[in-house]
């Protein structure tokens, strides 16, 4: 009886010795397990990265906040204008970050 083959045989990887340490420190650097970094550069981004989904959950609370301040403003309220404004300010500022880019 012939043996059936396995439905999904894993596949490995070794980097070369010379560039061992550089593979696990970009390892490191994404925030991944070795095999989601391998199946990112392979396939491309297939998640955000545990760091990139902490800004954005971040970035989401703000934006409410600027929303709820300018409902208060839309009331008389004047300190919700300098609020929204801070608010917007620390947006930009994370996603200038996020980019790479200095604000």
């Amino acid at each position: 009886m012939a043996k059936t083959p396995d439905a999904n045989p894993p596949v490995s990887f070794r980097p070369p010795k010379s560039r061992r340490a550089e593979f696990e420190r970009m390892v490191d650097a994404s925030g991944l397990s070795a095999n989601a970094f391998i199946a990112e550069c392979v396939f491309g981004r297939t998640r955000h990265r545990p760091a990139e989904t902490r800004l954005l959950a971040k970035l989401l609370r703000r934006a409410s906040d600027i929303a709820d301040q300018l409902r208060r403003l839309d009331h008389g309220d004047p300190r919700a204008l300098v609020e929204a404004r801070d608010a917007l300010l620390e947006l930009r500022t994370a996603l200038m970050g996020a980019l790479g880019r200095k604000s």
